[in-house]
């Protein structure tokens, strides 16, 4: 059985353990959601993994196979650019405006 601490991953990524929990609540409490992950998710060495989960959980919330809902991997340079123009990046808006 895999066990997994909070207080433990907390530290390691200097990540508050309840604001991981506040987005998995809204991820799976929202009425549609998305996903969306880079190169950096696939080419890391668990990233065949990584993206297993991220499947998983889009599904055991409903967030598969619907209008407005999915896992989008951004591969290539004209998703990636497309999606950062978009304002998809966490530190910039669409047009690349702050």
């Amino acid at each position: 059985m895999l066990t997994f601490n909070m207080d433990e991953h907390a530290a390691i990524t200097g990540v508050d353990k309840d604001l991981v929990k506040a987005a998995a609540i809204a991820y799976a409490s929202a009425p549609n959601a998305m996903s969306f992950h880079g190169l950096g998710v696939t080419e890391h060495s668990q990233g065949t993994y990584t993206v297993m989960l991220i499947a998983d959980l889009a599904m055991i919330t409903g967030n598969i196979g619907r209008r407005g809902v999915g896992v989008n991997p951004l591969r290539g340079q004209n998703n990636v650019q497309g999606a950062a123009d978009m304002g998809c990046q966490p530190h910039q808006g669409a047009g690349y405006l702050m």
